[in-house]
């Protein structure tokens, strides 16, 4: 086998294009993670509103009242948050993301 000094600039930049794309899938990766914290978070606040609500109703009214209004304000705060984060997951996702995005945008809505 003969080494080929001439085929040195296609071997660069072969290693220039791998670093290129990892750098780039590090950052989508980055992105769905973030996106990930914010639906674990927009998840906690519906929990934690939907435990204040069912106390409130249990005690018909008499109980919880303060929590269930802090509460939806705190899922207001956390949406408000979520829709924030799709945007910049939007490139980043992949197909069945998508979808699965799609799905909770619109069972939110």
């Amino acid at each position: 086998m003969n080494n080929m000094a001439g085929n040195m600039p296609e071997v660069v930049d072969w290693f220039a294009r791998a670093r290129r794309l990892q750098k780039r899938q590090l950052h989508q990766l980055a992105q769905q993670g973030a996106l990930a914290g914010q639906i674990s978070a927009l998840v906690h606040m519906l929990q934690c509103e939907r435990g204040a609500s069912n106390i409130w109703l249990c005690s018909g009214g008499r109980l919880y009242a303060a929590e269930c209004r802090a509460g939806a304000a705190l899922v207001d705060e956390q949406l408000t948050r979520f829709y924030a984060a799709l945007e910049p997951a939007r490139d980043a996702a992949s197909s069945a993301l998508c979808w699965r995005i799609a799905c909770a945008v619109w069972y939110l809505t």
